[in-house]
């Protein structure tokens, strides 16, 4: 009869762990860059905003309170299941962005920031994970 003895990071839960560690960082890093990204789009779109009101009010957040909060028409959605960058201002928020039912009845049409943060950080978000996991895989190894 042969005996097989089993160990390393694969079997005492190590490599699970910094794989659950690698993906909450990736989140947070996305989100982080989905922010600096929204945030540095809508103040190049503002024309005239005097106290910077709109462009710090730029938030990472859950999900959940987003829906709690009905402020769900324009954000970054950075993961499925928690985490999107979105506005604290739920009531100019979509307007800025140009989802709110304001826009129709107004020629303003909204900036679209989130819209083209969202489309670069989509295109940039496999080099963020690509270099934000690495560590992690080494200590799965």
């Amino acid at each position: 009869m042969a005996r097989v003895k089993c160990s390393g990071p694969i079997f005492d839960g190590t490599a699970e762990r910094a794989c659950n560690r690698g993906v909450d960082a990736i989140r947070a890093k996305l989100a982080e860059e989905g922010a600096r990204l929204a945030a540095a789009t809508l103040a190049a779109s503002i024309r005239r905003e005097r106290t910077g009101h709109a462009v710090r009010s730029v938030t990472t957040t859950g999900k959940s309170r987003i829906y709690q909060t009905g402020k769900y028409s324009m954000p970054i959605v950075v993961d499925r299941d928690e985490t999107v960058v979105t506005m604290d201002l739920a009531t100019y928020g979509p307007w800025l962005e140009g989802t709110g039912s304001r826009n129709l009845t107004t020629r303003f049409k909204g900036y679209g920031s989130f819209r083209r943060a969202g489309q670069v950080l989509d295109g940039m978000a496999e080099g963020i994970a690509e270099d934000t996991f690495g560590p992690y895989v080494r200590e799965m190894q």
